[in-house]
C-alpha cells in the first residue's frame, strides 16, 4: 500500500513539475530594443495597456514576459492567428510599425509584416520576438 501511494505521489509530483515548465515555455517573451515603449493592439479589438500588471507595455531598452494566460486571454477570438498591431508607444496610438501573427496554440511566431523599414522585429528561440532599430548602413 505504502508503495503504491508513494509511487502515485511520485508520478504525481513529476507531472506537476512538468505542467509548470510547460505552463512557463508558454510565456510570450518581447524584447524591445528600441528608444520608446512599445505596445500591441491585439486581433484589431483591446491595447495591451489592458492586460493586467502593466505587461502590456514593453519599456524601451528592456526585455518583457507576458503570462501564457493573459496571451490566451488577448487571442481567445482566434488562437492560430492571433493577429498583434505593433506601436511604438505606450497607449497603441498612431501608424503600427509591424504586424506580428502568433499561434497562441503552438506558441510560436507565425509571421511579421513589417510596415516602418526603419525598425526591425525577428523571432526570438522558443516564443517571443526582438523589436530593434534597424543599423544604419553606410553609402560607399
Amino acid at each position: 500500500m505504502f508503495l503504491k501511494k508513494g509511487m502515485v505521489l511520485g508520478i504525481l509530483a513529476v507531472g506537476l513539475s512538468s505542467l509548470s515548465l510547460a505552463c512557463h515555455a508558454a510565456d510570450l517573451k518581447l524584447v524591445n530594443n528600441t528608444d520608446f515603449d512599445s505596445t500591441s493592439k491585439i486581433n484589431n479589438d483591446k491595447c495591451s495597456t489592458s492586460i493586467p500588471g502593466g505587461s502590456g507595455v514593453t519599456k524601451a531598452h528592456s526585455t518583457n514576459t507576458v503570462k501564457e494566460l493573459y496571451v490566451i486571454l488577448a487571442c481567445r477570438n482566434d488562437r492560430g492567428n492571433c493577429i498583434a498591431d505593433v506601436f511604438l508607444n505606450a497607449s497603441c496610438a498612431g501608424t503600427k510599425i509591424a504586424t506580428v501573427i502568433i499561434d497562441s496554440n503552438k506558441y510560436t511566431v507565425k509571421d511579421i509584416h513589417m510596415d516602418d523599414n526603419t525598425y526591425n522585429i525577428k523571432p526570438t528561440d522558443g516564443f517571443g520576438f526582438i523589436l530593434e532599430k534597424k543599423s544604419a548602413t553606410v553609402a560607399k
